[in-house]
């Protein structure tokens, strides 16, 4: 075996059929032959290719791709070199925005964000108004880094945490003030008004002094000042002129009763005889001429005398006295009065 020709003089060349594959050189010899491989190869007929990527030769987790007699490494993320050895300073390319510091590990970097920023990169403005920290309805504004609230009336501080007490400028002058949110509220002291009580009630507005007193307005209260012959707090009470002590005799003269009027008015009621305001007239009855037939009135209180003439009588001398009484006719004659004397008939 191994040998051809008529004496077996020829070694047999068993390369004519080309056993050794993917372009391996092949060696003949003695009933055998024996494959050279080229790199990368192995195998009896080179038919084996050598995986280059089973000793593992990317580091950092880098993806290792086989090929012929060689092998490639796809790095990860921040890494480089042939074997994925070397780290990626990420920093150089300032990846850092708004600020952010940036420091170098192993693979990648991380940025340290100034106040106000967040994300891989710095790049999200963060949202202080999400925490709603503007109080009592007050208006979040954002900002870098900050935020700014602004206040409905009636509230201040940062976080409109402070109701603004209005009461401190003492706004009520004759009041106590309560404090309001956004206002004040005045409870004024008894006899003052308005909005902040600096206004005097003006207690005469009611005209509380009658009987014609004049009112004086003061605070909380008001005085009269009486008409003569009135007294009390509203003038009320009709003084009685005529109880004060000798009065009832000094107005009155001969007699007269006084009679209280309203105020300082009186009457008096006269005794029979008297007349007048003040019953100071004596009436003369003799005014009425009341003796008759030429007699003489003679006055006196309450009362009169008539001093009648020769022939005639009465309170009055109204009657013609009879003279036949005490005079008389012979005998046979009438008797007939006239005046003082008589007639025989």
């Amino acid at each position: 075996s191994g040998f051809e020709g008529t004496y077996c003089e020829i070694n047999s060349d068993e390369c004519v059929s080309h056993p050794c594959q993917n372009e391996g050189l092949c060696v003949d010899g003695v009933n055998q032959y024996r494959c050279t491989c080229q790199h990368g190869f192995t195998g009896t007929l080179c038919e084996v290719e050598i995986n280059e990527c089973l000793s593992r030769p990317c580091k950092n987790n880098g993806t290792c791709l086989d090929l012929i007699n060689r092998f490639s490494c796809s790095c990860a993320p921040g890494y480089y070199g042939s074997l994925c050895e070397m780290d990626v300073n990420e920093c150089e390319t300032l990846p850092c925005l708004h600020g952010g510091s940036c420091i170098n590990r192993l693979g990648g970097y991380r940025c340290l964000c100034p106040p106000g920023f967040t994300g891989d990169r710095c790049e999200v403005n963060i949202n202080e108004c999400m925490s709603a920290p503007c109080l009592n309805n007050g208006s979040c504004i954002d900002d870098i880094g900050s935020y700014k609230c602004h206040c409905r009336r009636g509230f201040t501080g940062t976080n409109c945490e402070i109701n603004v007490n209005e009461c401190l400028p003492d706004p009520c002058l004759h009041g106590r003030c309560i404090d309001l949110i956004d206002g004040y509220q005045c409870s004024c002291e008894s006899g003052w008004t308005s909005s902040r009580c600096e206004i005097n009630i003006n207690e005469c507005e009611s005209a509380p002094c009658i009987n014609g007193g004049s009112c004086q307005d003061a605070v909380n209260a008001f005085f009269c000042t009486c008409l003569s012959g009135y007294t009390g707090r509203f003038c009320e009470v009709d003084v009685d002129v005529c109880s004060e002590p000798t009065l009832n005799s000094v107005l009155c003269s001969n007699g007269g009763v006084c009679v209280d009027g309203p105020g300082r008015n009186f009457h008096c009621r006269c005794l029979a005889g008297f007349s007048g305001q003040l019953c100071e007239i004596e009436v003369n009855e003799c005014n009425s001429s009341p003796c008759l037939h030429s007699s003489t009135c003679e006055d006196h209180i309450n009362g009169y005398t008539c001093k009648c003439q020769q022939g005639f009588v009465g309170r009055s001398c109204e009657l013609n006295y009879n003279d036949c009484l005490i005079q008389s006719c012979s005998s046979g004659f009438l008797c007939v009065d006239g005046i003082n004397n008589i007639t025989c008939l």
